[in-house]
């Protein structure tokens, strides 16, 4: 599967804009667009680059409402060594900390897609070159499951992905209309009344280099 790029337009529709692109998928040349939020005012989404990781895992610990974490595996005794359930969530917060966002493509051209600045909006349709088809990126993000310190441990096998920081209402949205059915936990403290100004840093895998 290859993919080229025309110039991006942005046109307007009913005060609404798009970005419009040119893209080969299989020999086939069609037009597609995504909506234009980068600079929409909300602050949903802000693009941090792409990071090569050596050796990302992402630890499952065992329990209602807690979320799996990222982290390179040099991090995971630290964080593991005592886990007090009621604050593992916060560790989300954690500067060396991610999710792991890799829903589907459709996710990806709906909720990611329209923020990103042109360059990383070129890259990322790289991987993820058709909203309903399946991605470049193989389905078995995982190694098999390892345990240490009674959590559960998994190896990502790539290397590249887009980081970005995302508002946590806007994650606690997508995840509340784009999944059933939900997903458990649904989302990061939903309970807390000061959830406006925070964000977590989430991972897109990108296709990596050969």
């Amino acid at each position: 599967m290859i993919i080229f790029f025309a110039l991006i337009s942005v046109v307007s529709f009913a005060q609404t804009e798009y970005r419009v692109f040119e893209v080969t998928i299989n020999e086939e040349t069609k037009i597609d667009s995504v909506l234009n939020l980068e600079n929409d005012g909300k602050g949903n989404l802000f693009v941090l680059g792409v990071i090569e990781f050596d050796s990302l895992v992402r630890i499952l610990p065992k329990g209602k409402n807690l979320f799996s974490i990222c982290m390179e595996k040099e991090m995971v005794k630290g964080i593991t060594t005592c886990i007090n359930k009621s604050k593992w969530n916060y560790n989300i917060f954690n500067p060396n900390c991610y999710y792991f966002f890799a829903y589907m493509p459709s996710s990806i051209w709906y909720y990611i897609l329209p923020y990103l600045p042109e360059k990383y909006l070129k890259l990322t349709l790289l991987s993820y070159p058709h909203r309903f088809m399946p991605c470049k990126i193989d389905d078995s993000f995982f190694s098999d499951y390892e345990y240490y310190n009674n959590v559960r441990m998994q190896r990502l096998k790539h290397r590249s992905y887009l980081c970005m920081l995302m508002k946590v209402t806007y994650f606690n949205e997508i995840r509340r209309v784009d999944m059933y059915p939900p997903p458990k936990p649904q989302y990061l403290f939903p309970d807390s009344k000061f959830l406006e100004g925070l964000y977590i840093k989430i991972l897109i895998p990108l296709v990596d280099e050969k």
